[in-house]
């Protein structure tokens, strides 16, 4: 099934709706979401799989996806929970970030989530592994291995509220 998304203007306004696959390789400015899983003090680190179109095999804070069509942000970021770690959990807006970056043009709102439930589950087709780390020890990481731009930012600029 083709997943279609909104492509915005520079005032992030939406001016057009292509496919997933069009807003990657045309580079388009789009809607994305990221969450950062909290459990006991520690955040929960994913390893993407090889495979993926963008950041392939890069640690990445807990998830990231897109806005489709049709979805808010929180929809969005609930969706993507569901689907990659099939989690669910309370959802607080932690920051928006542009990244510009290979093929990412992307404009990012990011959720920090808490309480979870649900069995984790990864989802095979698109994450390899993963695990809960203290902020320290993905510190550490962040120095050792490639993770994606949204993650170096986000361990940059929100380390104290996350």
């Amino acid at each position: 099934m083709t997943e279609y998304i909104e492509v915005l203007n520079e005032k992030k306004e939406v001016i057009n709706k292509v496919s997933r696959k069009e807003v990657h390789e045309k580079g388009l400015f789009h809607k994305g979401i990221c969450g950062v899983v909290l459990k006991d003090g520690k955040v929960f680190i994913q390893k993407r799989r090889e495979n993926k179109d963008v950041f392939p095999g890069m640690y990445e804070v807990s998830y990231s996806g897109h806005v489709l069509v049709g979805e808010s942000w929180l929809e969005s970021a609930k969706r993507e929970l569901k689907e990659e770690l099939n989690i669910e959990g309370d959802f607080e807006l932690l920051a928006e970030e542009i990244v510009v970056e290979e093929k990412v043009n992307c404009l990012f709102k990011v959720f920090l989530i808490k309480n979870i439930t649900g069995e984790l589950k990864l989802q095979k087709e698109e994450v390899t592994s993963g695990e809960f780390k203290t902020k320290q020890e993905i510190q550490t990481m962040l120095n050792k291995y490639k993770f994606t731009p949204i993650t170096h930012l986000l361990f940059k600029k929100y380390s104290d509220k996350i």
